[in-house]
C-alpha cells in the first residue's frame, strides 16, 4: 500500500479525499505538521498559483525532516530572500522523496467571466463576501445565464524517481463538472457523515448537469456522479498505476505462530452496562486478547470529519452515520486488524447485524463467534448509576429510552442470532464462569511487564501508548499534551534512548501528533477551550499488547 500525503489544513477536504480513496490501496496521510502546510498566493493566474503553491508545500515538507518525532531541521530555516528561497526550493526538489499532493477548487460563472474566469481561483474569498441575493441579482441583470463550471486541480509532487525529465517536478490532474446556479436558495443542514456536502461552500448553490438539486443536497451515491474532485483523483490514481506504485494484492493476515490450540475470536454485544467491556478487558489481561471497541472507531470517524472541538455528540453522529453507511466502523476495524494475528480478537460495541455481516465479509476466512451479554433493565440501570459517568442517563425513563433506541438500531436482532450469556449475579461470578466457557487454561498468559530495565527507542505513538497507560493506571488521565510529554520523562526514560542519547518526548511533537491524525487509540476532551487526551479501550488494549511484546523480547 502506497503512502500519499495530502497537504491541506482543511479537515473537510481531507475527509473527502479519505472517503474517495477508501477502496484503493492508498494510505492517505495528513500533513506531517499542524498549521498551514504551504503558502498559497492570492493571484488570478492558475498555473502560477499552482506552481508557487506546490513549491512552497515541498519546501515546508522538506524542512519538517524525517517524521513526526524529529525536530525541524535547523539548517532549513524559512528564508524570505527570493534568490536564496529559489535555491532552497531547487534543493528540496532534488532531495525530498515523499509523494504528496495539494488541491485547488475554482469556479467559472459564465455570465460573469469576461475575459477571465470569475471568481476563478479566488472563489473562497469571493464566497465570504457574496450573498445569494447579490449573485442572483447580478445574473438577472445580465440576462439570467446561470451556467457555471466547477473545477478541481490536483497537483502531485513528483520525487526524482518518478520524473520523465529533471524539470518535471509536479503533475496536474483536472476534474471539471458543468451545471447551473440554483434559482432559489434553500435552507438545509450540512451532512454530518459527508461534511463536504455542506451549506457553506459553493456546493450549496451548484446544481450539476443532470441533477435536480444542489450537489450538497444529493445522497452520497448520487453526488459521486458529479464529484469534480473524484474526477481529478481518478486521473491521479491512473498515473500511479501506470508507474506501478499501486499494489493490488490483498495482504493476508498471518496467524499467530506457536498457538497449538488457537484462541477463539469473539464479537461481544449487549445493551449499556450488560458487562461487555469488563469481559473484553479480562480476556485482554489474562489471555492476551486484542480488544477493539467499535465506539472508538466511530469517534475517530467523528473527529476526522468535524475535529476534536466539535459540539456534536457521538450518539447523534453514530445514529446518522449507521443509517447512511452501515460499514463506517466495520471497515475501519477490518483495516486495523490487517497484518495482526487471526486469533485472540475480541470486538465490542456493534449495534446492528449489518455491521457484523460487513465485518465478516471484510475478514473473510477469519472465524468469529458472536456473543450477546444479557441482563435485566433494572440491574443494568443500577450498574449505570454506580458507574456515574458524565454522559450516563440519570433517571430510569431516560435509561429505558436509551435502551429502546439501541434495540431499534438492531441489538434485538443480534440477540436472536447469538449465543446468549446471562450476567445477573456478581461481577466475579460472571467473569469466572464466562472465561471458563470461552477459554482454555493453556491460553493463560502471565502479565509480567516490568520494563524498568529495558533500554530501547520507541516511535512516538508507541511511546505515547506506554506512557499514557502508566498515567491511566495512576488515575491521571485525561491530560494536556504538555502534561503527557512531561510525564513521559519519568514514565519511560529507558524507552527513549537512541544510541547513547536520551531523547525526551517533545511537547510540540506530541501536539503535532494529535493534530495531524485521529487514532482509535485516543479520546479527546474539550474543557474550557483546552484539549485533554486519554486512552480509549482500544488504546489500552494496544498498550498492554505492546508492553507484553517489549517485555518478552527483553526477557
Amino acid at each position: 500500500m502506497i503512502k500519499l500525503f495530502f497537504l491541506s489544513s482543511n479537515l473537510t477536504k481531507i475527509a473527502h479525499f479519505d472517503y474517495l480513496l477508501r477502496e484503493h490501496p492508498i494510505m492517505l496521510l495528513p500533513p506531517p505538521n499542524y498549521g498551514k502546510p504551504y503558502y498559497e498566493p492570492r493571484i488570478d493566474d492558475r498555473d502560477e498559483l499552482l506552481k508557487e503553491s506546490i513549491q512552497s508545500a515541498n519546501l515546508k515538507l522538506a524542512k519538517n525532516g524525517g517524521g513526526n518525532d524529529q525536530p525541524l531541521q535547523p539548517d532549513m530555516a524559512f528564508i524570505t530572500d527570493n534568490e536564496n528561497a529559489s535555491l532552497l526550493a531547487r534543493y528540496a526538489s532534488k532531495h525530498q522523496h515523499r509523494i504528496f499532493f495539494i488541491e485547488d477548487t475554482s469556479i467559472a460563472i459564465e455570465a460573469l467571466s469576461k475575459g477571465k474566469e470569475f471568481p476563478g481561483v479566488d472563489v473562497k474569498y469571493w464566497m465570504r463576501e457574496t450573498s445569494f441575493s447579490d449573485l442572483d441579482q447580478q445574473l438577472k441583470l445580465l440576462g439570467n445565464n446561470r451556467r457555471v463550471t466547477v473545477r478541481s486541480d490536483i497537483v502531485l509532487y513528483l520525487p526524482p524517481h518518478l520524473r520523465d525529465t529533471p524539470e518535471e517536478t509536479y503533475k496536474v490532474f483536472v476534474g471539471e463538472v458543468a451545471g447551473s446556479i440554483v434559482d432559489e436558495e434553500s435552507s438545509f443542514k450540512t451532512n454530518k457523515v459527508y461534511p463536504w456536502l455542506d451549506n457553506k461552500t459553493f456546493n450549496k448553490w451548484f446544481v450539476p448537469e443532470g441533477a435536480k438539486k444542489p450537489i450538497s443536497q444529493l445522497s452520497i451515491s448520487s453526488s459521486l456522479k458529479y464529484d469534480f474532485r473524484s474526477l481529478a483523483l481518478q486521473k491521479l490514481i491512473s498515473f500511479l498505476r501506470k508507474k506501478d506504485l499501486l499494489d493490488t494484492k490483498q495482504s493476508q493476515v498471518k496467524p499467530l505462530q506457536g498457538e497449538l490450540f488457537p484462541r477463539r475470536n469473539f464479537i461481544i454485544c449487549g445493551a449499556t452496562c450488560a458487562g461487555k467491556t469488563v469481559l473484553a478487558s479480562s480476556l485482554t489481561r489474562f489471555y492476551a486478547y486484542q480488544h477493539i471497541e467499535a465506539s472508538d472507531f466511530m469517534r475517530c470517524a467523528l473527529y476526522s470529519r468535524h475535529g476534536y472541538t466539535t459540539s456534536m455528540k457521538i450518539q447523534t453522529f453514530a445514529a446518522d452515520a449507521l443509517k447512511k453507511d452501515p460499514g463506517i466502523v466495520a471497515r475501519q476495524i477490518a483495516s486495523y486488524l490487517k497484518n495482526m494475528p487471526t486469533t485472540g480478537i475480541v470486538i465490542t460495541g456493534f449495534r446492528s447485524p449489518e455491521e457484523i455481516k460487513i465485518l465478516e465479509g471484510e475478514l473473510s476466512g477469519v472465524s468469529i463467534e458472536t456473543l450477546y451479554i444479557d441482563s435485566s433493565l433494572e440491574i443494568r440501570y443500577q450498574r449505570n448509576r454506580k458507574r456515574n459517568r458524565a454522559d450516563a442517563p440519570i433517571s430510569m425513563p431516560e435509561f429505558r429510552k436509551k435502551n429502546d433506541a439501541q434495540n431499534a438500531m438492531g441489538l434485538d436482532a443480534i440477540r436472536a442470532q447469538s449465543k446468549v450469556i446471562q450476567n445477573e449475579k456478581s461481577i466475579f461470578s460472571y467473569i469466572r464462569m464466562t472465561l471458563r466457557s470461552l477459554t482454555d487454561d493453556s491460553h493463560l498468559i502471565s502479565f509480567n511487564c516490568d520494563i524498568s530495565k529495558v533500554v530501547d527507542f520507541l516511535p512516538l505513538e508507541q511511546a505515547l501508548l506506554i506512557s499514557m497507560l502508566i498515567d491511566h493506571k495512576k488515575g491521571l488521565l485525561p491530560l494536556t499534551t504538555t502534561q503527557i510529554a512531561r510525564n513521559a520523562e519519568s514514565n519511560i526514560p529507558g524507552l527513549r534512548i537512541k544510541g547513547d542519547k536520551y531523547l525526551p518526548m517533545d511537547k510540540n511533537n506530541v501536539s503535532r501528533f494529535f493534530n495531524q491524525r485521529f487514532s482509535p487509540h485516543f479520546e479527546a476532551f474539550n474543557q474550557n477551550e483546552k484539549l485533554y487526551f486519554s486512552l480509549s479501550h482500544t488504546g489500552i488494549s494496544a498498550a498492554i499488547s505492546l508492553l507484553r511484546k517489549i517485555s518478552s523480547v527483553n526477557q
